[in-house]
């Protein structure tokens, strides 16, 4: 009963530090980008509410590997609006509109987001073993976080391209021009 209960705790904590995390991840996000970060926080925000839908229609059960799925998996998602921002910045240096700029700067970071979630999702597939190779590891932790971190990948994918290009054009009237800093 010891052990529930401090295992309990372990996972309440490490709740509390992805809540801290996320919320760190967002002030960084507004702060170094401005407007474009709080588009970025508005995509990973969806992040989260499709992945615990997700987690609850799949059955989902979150131990602390799969917690550590998720948090990792919630750096990804942001790291995808960087890389797209960055190449915005780019664009926009080299004398392009603010609308050229943001169709460059999505296309030009696919290529880059696309092969660093493949890796993630190849690895994922090899943690989960889903065709139980014996020379793999079958352990149920492992498994729990393969699946957290492939459902994360997935969608971080999704959201860092698809939702933020379609919020970044629906608030472009918003955004302003200077909004990259060189």
């Amino acid at each position: 009963m010891q052990q529930l209960l401090a295992y309990d705790k372990s996972v309440q904590k490490s709740i509390n530090a992805g809540i801290v995390g996320l919320t760190l991840v967002i002030l960084f996000m507004v702060l170094y980008y401005g407007w474009l970060g709080v588009i970025s926080s508005l995509a990973l925000l969806i992040y989260a509410i499709l992945t615990i839908a997700i987690y609850k229609v799949i059955g989902v059960v979150l131990t602390l590997p799969g917690i550590a799925g998720l948090i990792l998996t919630i750096g990804m998602a942001v790291d995808a609006n960087i890389l797209i921002f960055e190449r915005m910045k780019e664009e926009q240096r080299a004398g392009r509109s603010y609308a050229e700029s943001m169709e460059l700067g999505f296309g030009r970071a696919w290529d880059t987001v696309k092969d660093a979630n493949l890796a993630s999702i190849v690895t994922a597939l090899v943690l989960i073993n889903p065709l139980n190779f014996s020379f793999l590891n079958t352990s149920g932790l492992v498994k729990g976080f393969g699946i957290t971190f492939l459902l994360g990948s997935l969608l971080s994918m999704f959201t860092g391209v698809v939702v933020s290009r379609i919020l970044v054009r629906r608030l472009m009237p918003i955004v302003k021009t200077k909004e990259f800093k060189s």
